[in-house]
C-alpha cells in the first residue's frame, strides 16, 4: 500500500519545474517535504493529487496509475489539507467535517446520517468535537486546522496530503497540529506527505524527509540519516549549522 512517484517531470510553458521527481509514500510514515520557495513543492502535491499532468513519468497509488483514474477515485485515496482555511460562507463546524464525505456521496445527492456520524468520530479523534456547533469562521486559526484535519479524516483516504499546516500558526498551535497528525497516522495507519519550511519541525514530527532543490530530489529517507549540514546548507543556499540538545532532538539554525 503505497503512493509510487516515478521520474515526475512538469513544465509551466517553457520552464522546466520538476526534472525527474521519484519517491515512495507508505502507508504508517510521516513525510516532510522540504525546499527553498519555488523549489517544485507546491507543483508536487498538485501532481500528486492529480491536479495536475506531468509531461514525464507516473504517479501509482496502490497500484493504480492516476492518468487512468477519476478525480473523485483520486480523492477516495487521497484528502488534502492546505494552509488557505478561509470560507466565504459561514458554515457550521459540523458542516465543514461532513463535506469531507462528498468523494462518498452520489453526484446530486445530500449527506446521510452516516456521514454526520463519521463526521463527529473524525471531530473526537483530534479532540474538536466541543467545536462542530461553531461557525467555521469564527474559530481561531489553531482551531480552523483541526477541523480541517477532522475533515480530511472523515474523507477516510489512506493517504492525507498537508501544504504548510502549521503556516499561520503560533509556536504552542504548530506544536498542538502536529501532535494531532502524528497521533492520527499511528492509530490509522495513514501515509501523510507534509510540506513545511521548519526543518526544526519536520526532524521532531516526521519518520522520513524528501529534500527537492530545483525541481530535483536531492535526498530521501530517515529524517535522521538524510539531516545533515552539508544537504540543508546545500538546500536552502545558505550556511546551516546543526547543534544537539539533550532529548535527542537537534535545532538547525543558519551560521
Amino acid at each position: 500500500m503505497t503512493i509510487k512517484i516515478t521520474d515526475i517531470q512538469f513544465n509551466y510553458n517553457q520552464r522546466r519545474v520538476l526534472k525527474g521527481c521519484s519517491l515512495i509514500i507508505e502507508r504508517g510514515n510521516i513525510y516532510g517535504l522540504l525546499g527553498a520557495n519555488g523549489a517544485g513543492k507546491t507543483t508536487l502535491m498538485k501532481i500528486i493529487k492529480g491536479l495536475l499532468k506531468p509531461q514525464n513519468g507516473d504517479v501509482e497509488i496502490d497500484g493504480r496509475n492516476t492518468l487512468a483514474m477519476t478525480i473523485e477515485e483520486i480523492s477516495q485515496k487521497i484528502a488534502t489539507v492546505s494552509q488557505d482555511t478561509n470560507q466565504v460562507f459561514p458554515f457550521s463546524v459540523l458542516d465543514m467535517v461532513t463535506m469531507g464525505r462528498n468523494p462518498h456521496i452520489k453526484l446530486f445527492g445530500k449527506p446521510i446520517k452516516e456521514d454526520y456520524i463519521k463526521a463527529e468520530e473524525s471531530l473526537a479523534l483530534v479532540g474538536g468535537l466541543y467545536l462542530k456547533e461553531r461557525i467555521f469562521n469564527e474559530l481561531s486559526g489553531g482551531e480552523r486546522q483541526l477541523v480541517m484535519i477532522a475533515r480530511a479524516l472523515a474523507q477516510q483516504t489512506p493517504y492525507i496530503l498537508f501544504d504548510e499546516p502549521t503556516a499561520h500558526l503560533d509556536f504552542t498551535n504548530q506544536h498542538v497540529i502536529l501532535k494531532v497528525i502524528r497521533d492520527v497516522v499511528k492509530k490509522n495507519n495513514l501515509g501523510v506527505l507534509i510540506c513545511m519550511h521548519d526543518p526544526n519541525l519536520v526532524y521532531q514530527y516526521c519518520s522520513h524527509s524528501v529534500m527537492i532543490h530545483e525541481g530535483q530530489v536531492l535526498s530521501k529517507g530517515l529524517t535522521k540519516e538524510v539531516f545533515n549540514e552539508g544537504n540543508l546548507s546545500y538546500l536552502y543556499g545558505t550556511s546551516t549549522k546543526i547543534s544537539r540538545i539533550d532529548n535527542g532532538l537537534i535545532y538547525v539554525s543558519a551560521k
